[in-house]
Protein backbone atom coordinates (compact mmCIF):
# COMPACT_ATOMS: atom_id res chain seq x y z
CA UNK A 1 0.00 0.00 0.00
CA UNK A 2 1.06 3.33 -1.21
CA UNK A 3 1.95 6.10 1.94
CA UNK A 4 -0.59 8.14 0.71
CA UNK A 5 -2.92 5.70 2.72
CA UNK A 6 -0.94 4.35 5.29
CA UNK A 7 -0.34 8.06 6.91
CA UNK A 8 -2.94 9.31 8.96
CA UNK A 9 -4.98 12.56 8.53
CA UNK A 10 -3.19 15.23 9.10
CA UNK A 11 -4.74 17.86 11.88
CA UNK A 12 -8.56 17.67 12.56
CA UNK A 13 -11.02 15.64 10.73
CA UNK A 14 -14.96 15.03 10.92
CA UNK A 15 -15.86 11.82 11.85
CA UNK A 16 -19.10 10.22 10.24
CA UNK A 17 -20.91 8.31 12.80
CA UNK A 18 -24.65 7.88 12.01
CA UNK A 19 -25.67 5.72 9.09
CA UNK A 20 -28.23 7.81 7.43
CA UNK A 21 -25.19 10.57 7.15
CA UNK A 22 -22.90 7.85 6.11
CA UNK A 23 -25.09 7.03 3.38
CA UNK A 24 -25.94 10.15 2.12
CA UNK A 25 -22.01 11.55 2.28
CA UNK A 26 -21.60 8.24 -0.10
CA UNK A 27 -24.48 9.45 -2.29
CA UNK A 28 -23.22 13.15 -2.51
CA UNK A 29 -20.17 11.50 -4.01
CA UNK A 30 -21.45 8.64 -6.13
CA UNK A 31 -19.89 6.47 -4.12
CA UNK A 32 -23.00 4.61 -3.50
CA UNK A 33 -26.17 4.39 -5.85
CA UNK A 34 -29.10 7.31 -5.10
CA UNK A 35 -31.39 3.89 -5.24
CA UNK A 36 -29.13 2.64 -2.08
CA UNK A 37 -30.69 2.00 0.96
CA UNK A 38 -26.90 0.64 2.30
CA UNK A 39 -23.80 1.97 1.33
CA UNK A 40 -21.76 0.00 -1.11
CA UNK A 41 -18.58 -1.86 -0.52
CA UNK A 42 -16.39 0.06 -1.31
CA UNK A 43 -12.79 -0.92 -2.92
CA UNK A 44 -9.27 0.73 -2.95
CA UNK A 45 -6.55 -1.10 -5.14
CA UNK A 46 -3.37 -0.81 -4.19
CA UNK A 47 -0.21 0.19 -6.18
CA UNK A 48 0.81 -3.82 -6.43
CA UNK A 49 -2.59 -4.05 -7.99
CA UNK A 50 -4.46 -5.83 -4.90
CA UNK A 51 -8.05 -4.89 -4.19
CA UNK A 52 -8.59 -4.41 -0.80
CA UNK A 53 -12.03 -3.67 1.05
CA UNK A 54 -12.26 -0.09 2.51
CA UNK A 55 -14.79 2.36 3.90
CA UNK A 56 -15.12 6.02 4.04
CA UNK A 57 -15.12 6.79 8.37
CA UNK A 58 -15.17 10.86 7.54
CA UNK A 59 -13.78 13.84 5.85
CA UNK A 60 -11.23 16.76 6.58
CA UNK A 61 -12.92 18.81 2.92
CA UNK A 62 -14.99 18.76 0.19
CA UNK A 63 -12.44 16.78 -1.41
CA UNK A 64 -10.32 15.49 1.31
CA UNK A 65 -11.82 12.00 2.61
CA UNK A 66 -11.21 9.70 5.22
CA UNK A 67 -10.98 5.93 4.14
CA UNK A 68 -10.18 2.79 6.35
CA UNK A 69 -7.80 0.11 4.54
CA UNK A 70 -7.11 -2.86 6.26
CA UNK A 71 -6.92 -1.00 9.56
CA UNK A 72 -5.02 2.19 8.22
CA UNK A 73 -6.48 5.15 8.32
CA UNK A 74 -5.83 7.63 4.69
CA UNK A 75 -7.15 10.69 2.81
CA UNK A 76 -8.25 10.72 -0.63
CA UNK A 77 -10.44 12.44 -3.15
CA UNK A 78 -13.94 10.86 -3.20
CA UNK A 79 -13.61 11.85 -7.00
CA UNK A 80 -10.39 9.22 -6.83
CA UNK A 81 -12.01 6.83 -5.48
CA UNK A 82 -15.18 6.52 -7.84
CA UNK A 83 -12.69 5.96 -10.61
CA UNK A 84 -11.06 3.15 -8.25
CA UNK A 85 -14.44 2.08 -7.90
CA UNK A 86 -15.42 1.74 -11.17
CA UNK A 87 -12.39 -0.38 -12.30
CA UNK A 88 -12.97 -2.75 -9.64
CA UNK A 89 -14.97 -4.10 -11.89
CA UNK A 90 -16.09 -8.13 -12.29
CA UNK A 91 -15.18 -9.48 -16.01
CA UNK A 92 -16.38 -13.15 -16.10
CA UNK A 93 -15.85 -14.83 -18.94
CA UNK A 94 -15.88 -18.70 -19.80
CA UNK A 95 -14.23 -20.32 -23.25
CA UNK A 96 -14.56 -23.06 -25.39
CA UNK A 97 -12.00 -24.75 -27.25
CA UNK A 98 -11.77 -26.57 -30.49
CA UNK A 99 -9.58 -29.28 -29.75
CA UNK A 100 -7.41 -31.34 -26.56
CA UNK A 101 -4.38 -28.58 -27.70
CA UNK A 102 -6.01 -25.89 -25.69
CA UNK A 103 -4.13 -23.26 -27.13
CA UNK A 104 -6.92 -21.91 -29.18
CA UNK A 105 -10.42 -20.47 -28.41
CA UNK A 106 -13.54 -21.44 -30.82
CA UNK A 107 -15.99 -19.08 -28.44
CA UNK A 108 -16.11 -16.94 -25.82
CA UNK A 109 -18.89 -15.20 -23.54
CA UNK A 110 -17.98 -12.27 -20.95
CA UNK A 111 -20.33 -10.38 -18.56
CA UNK A 112 -19.17 -7.57 -17.18
CA UNK A 113 -20.48 -8.14 -13.71
CA UNK A 114 -20.95 -5.26 -10.16
CA UNK A 115 -21.19 -7.83 -8.05
CA UNK A 116 -24.72 -7.71 -7.91
CA UNK A 117 -25.74 -7.67 -11.78
CA UNK A 118 -24.98 -7.80 -15.04
CA UNK A 119 -24.26 -4.44 -16.77
CA UNK A 120 -23.03 -5.86 -20.17
CA UNK A 121 -22.97 -9.49 -21.71
CA UNK A 122 -20.82 -10.51 -24.80
CA UNK A 123 -20.84 -13.63 -26.77
CA UNK A 124 -18.60 -14.46 -29.69
CA UNK A 125 -17.96 -17.00 -32.02
CA UNK A 126 -14.17 -17.58 -33.26
CA UNK A 127 -12.52 -18.81 -36.34
CA UNK A 128 -9.99 -20.95 -34.30
CA UNK A 129 -7.63 -21.47 -37.38
CA UNK A 130 -6.83 -24.46 -36.03
CA UNK A 131 -8.53 -28.55 -36.23
CA UNK A 132 -11.53 -28.98 -34.25
CA UNK A 133 -11.78 -32.70 -32.88
CA UNK A 134 -14.50 -34.84 -32.54
CA UNK A 135 -15.55 -34.37 -29.13
CA UNK A 136 -14.83 -31.09 -28.28
CA UNK A 137 -17.43 -30.53 -31.20
CA UNK A 138 -20.41 -32.91 -29.77
CA UNK A 139 -19.39 -31.38 -26.59
CA UNK A 140 -19.73 -27.58 -27.77
CA UNK A 141 -21.58 -27.98 -30.89
CA UNK A 142 -19.07 -26.20 -32.71
CA UNK A 143 -17.79 -27.33 -35.90
CA UNK A 144 -15.40 -26.07 -38.41
CA UNK A 145 -18.24 -24.74 -40.74
CA UNK A 146 -19.88 -22.87 -37.60
CA UNK A 147 -16.95 -21.04 -37.84
CA UNK A 148 -16.68 -20.54 -41.37
CA UNK A 149 -16.93 -17.13 -41.65
CA UNK A 150 -16.63 -15.91 -37.52
CA UNK A 151 -13.59 -13.58 -36.99
CA UNK A 152 -10.11 -14.42 -36.12
CA UNK A 153 -8.82 -14.15 -32.22
CA UNK A 154 -7.06 -11.09 -32.93
CA UNK A 155 -10.03 -9.25 -33.86
CA UNK A 156 -12.22 -10.73 -31.11
CA UNK A 157 -9.05 -9.40 -29.24
CA UNK A 158 -9.10 -6.21 -30.40
CA UNK A 159 -12.83 -5.98 -29.22
CA UNK A 160 -12.83 -7.19 -25.56
CA UNK A 161 -8.94 -6.11 -24.34
CA UNK A 162 -9.64 -3.04 -22.93
CA UNK A 163 -12.82 -5.00 -20.92
CA UNK A 164 -10.77 -7.88 -19.81
CA UNK A 165 -6.87 -6.39 -19.02
CA UNK A 166 -9.13 -3.62 -16.76
CA UNK A 167 -11.30 -5.89 -14.89
CA UNK A 168 -10.56 -8.66 -12.33
CA UNK A 169 -11.27 -11.84 -14.32
CA UNK A 170 -13.29 -14.41 -13.18
CA UNK A 171 -14.41 -17.53 -14.30
CA UNK A 172 -14.95 -21.24 -12.69
CA UNK A 173 -12.09 -23.36 -12.62
CA UNK A 174 -10.25 -19.76 -14.14
CA UNK A 175 -6.94 -21.21 -13.97
CA UNK A 176 -7.85 -23.77 -17.18
CA UNK A 177 -9.85 -20.76 -18.91
CA UNK A 178 -7.30 -18.39 -18.19
CA UNK A 179 -4.31 -20.76 -19.78
CA UNK A 180 -6.26 -20.94 -22.90
CA UNK A 181 -6.47 -16.83 -23.16
CA UNK A 182 -2.89 -17.22 -22.02
CA UNK A 183 -1.69 -19.36 -24.60
CA UNK A 184 -3.71 -17.93 -27.59
CA UNK A 185 -2.68 -14.80 -26.96
CA UNK A 186 1.09 -16.25 -27.06
CA UNK A 187 0.03 -18.31 -30.36
CA UNK A 188 -0.76 -14.96 -32.25
CA UNK A 189 2.28 -13.33 -30.38
CA UNK A 190 0.23 -10.90 -28.93
CA UNK A 191 2.05 -9.75 -25.52
CA UNK A 192 -0.55 -11.05 -22.54
CA UNK A 193 -1.30 -8.61 -20.02
CA UNK A 194 -1.47 -8.46 -15.95
CA UNK A 195 -4.31 -10.56 -14.94
CA UNK A 196 -5.76 -10.28 -12.05
CA UNK A 197 -8.44 -13.25 -11.12
CA UNK A 198 -11.05 -14.81 -8.64
CA UNK A 199 -12.24 -18.44 -8.87
CA UNK A 200 -15.84 -19.39 -8.15
CA UNK A 201 -15.07 -23.08 -7.92
CA UNK A 202 -12.22 -22.08 -4.92
CA UNK A 203 -14.84 -19.80 -3.75
CA UNK A 204 -17.53 -22.05 -3.59
CA UNK A 205 -15.42 -24.93 -1.47
CA UNK A 206 -14.37 -21.99 1.38
CA UNK A 207 -17.89 -20.82 1.26
CA UNK A 208 -19.79 -24.43 0.98
CA UNK A 209 -17.81 -26.68 2.72
CA UNK A 210 -20.54 -29.09 2.57
CA UNK A 211 -21.81 -29.23 -0.90
CA UNK A 212 -18.96 -32.06 -1.80
CA UNK A 213 -19.51 -31.49 -5.58
CA UNK A 214 -18.68 -28.08 -6.93
CA UNK A 215 -18.91 -28.69 -10.83
CA UNK A 216 -20.71 -25.41 -12.34
CA UNK A 217 -23.75 -27.81 -12.96
CA UNK A 218 -23.75 -28.78 -9.24
CA UNK A 219 -23.35 -24.78 -8.10
CA UNK A 220 -26.21 -23.75 -10.58
CA UNK A 221 -28.30 -26.89 -9.42
CA UNK A 222 -27.68 -25.45 -5.83
CA UNK A 223 -28.41 -22.58 -6.39
CA UNK A 224 -31.24 -22.88 -8.74
CA UNK A 225 -29.44 -21.05 -11.99
CA UNK A 226 -30.50 -21.69 -15.44
CA UNK A 227 -27.63 -22.79 -17.05
CA UNK A 228 -26.51 -24.47 -20.86
CA UNK A 229 -23.76 -26.34 -20.11
CA UNK A 230 -20.62 -25.72 -22.49
CA UNK A 231 -21.93 -23.31 -24.28
CA UNK A 232 -19.70 -19.89 -23.32
CA UNK A 233 -22.19 -17.59 -22.99
CA UNK A 234 -24.46 -19.35 -20.57
CA UNK A 235 -21.73 -20.81 -18.61
CA UNK A 236 -19.98 -16.93 -18.09
CA UNK A 237 -23.60 -15.74 -17.23
CA UNK A 238 -24.27 -18.84 -14.85
CA UNK A 239 -20.80 -18.29 -13.24
CA UNK A 240 -21.69 -14.53 -12.88
CA UNK A 241 -24.79 -15.40 -10.77
CA UNK A 242 -22.75 -17.59 -8.53
CA UNK A 243 -20.57 -14.89 -7.72
CA UNK A 244 -23.27 -12.74 -7.01
CA UNK A 245 -24.81 -15.49 -4.46
CA UNK A 246 -21.40 -15.75 -2.62
CA UNK A 247 -21.09 -11.86 -2.58
CA UNK A 248 -24.65 -11.56 -1.71
CA UNK A 249 -24.04 -13.98 1.30
CA UNK A 250 -21.14 -12.03 2.98
CA UNK A 251 -18.04 -13.54 1.40
CA UNK A 252 -15.53 -10.81 1.03
CA UNK A 253 -14.53 -12.02 -2.12
CA UNK A 254 -11.77 -9.87 -3.18
CA UNK A 255 -9.68 -10.96 -0.21
CA UNK A 256 -9.39 -14.00 -2.52
CA UNK A 257 -8.05 -12.11 -6.00
CA UNK A 258 -5.17 -13.32 -6.74
CA UNK A 259 -2.01 -12.54 -10.02
CA UNK A 260 -2.28 -15.04 -12.78
CA UNK A 261 1.64 -16.10 -12.74
CA UNK A 262 1.58 -19.10 -16.01
CA UNK A 263 5.14 -20.03 -14.54
CA UNK A 264 3.97 -20.75 -11.31
CA UNK A 265 0.31 -22.63 -12.37
CA UNK A 266 2.97 -24.97 -14.38
CA UNK A 267 4.82 -25.44 -11.54
CA UNK A 268 2.04 -26.71 -9.16
CA UNK A 269 0.78 -28.52 -12.20
CA UNK A 270 3.75 -30.57 -12.28
CA UNK A 271 3.99 -30.98 -8.85
CA UNK A 272 0.36 -32.34 -8.73
CA UNK A 273 1.03 -34.91 -11.11
CA UNK A 274 4.66 -36.46 -9.34
CA UNK A 275 2.20 -36.56 -6.16
CA UNK A 276 -0.94 -37.77 -7.63
CA UNK A 277 1.60 -41.24 -10.01
CA UNK A 278 3.34 -41.86 -6.57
Amino acid sequence: MSDHFIVPPQGPWTRISEPQELLDYLKRYELTPETASAPRQLYHIDISGDVLPCKVVGYVSQWNTVIEVAGKLGCIDPRYLREMNSSARYCVFDVETPNAQNDRISAIGLVLFDGEKAIQTAYYLIDPEAPFDAYNSRLTGIDADAVKDAPTFPEVWAQVEDLMSGSILVAHNARFDLSVLYKTLQAYQITPPDFRYLCTLQLARTALPELGHYGLNDLCQYYQIELDHHRAGSDALACAQILGCLIASGMQVTRSVKQYKPEQEKKTARQKAASASK
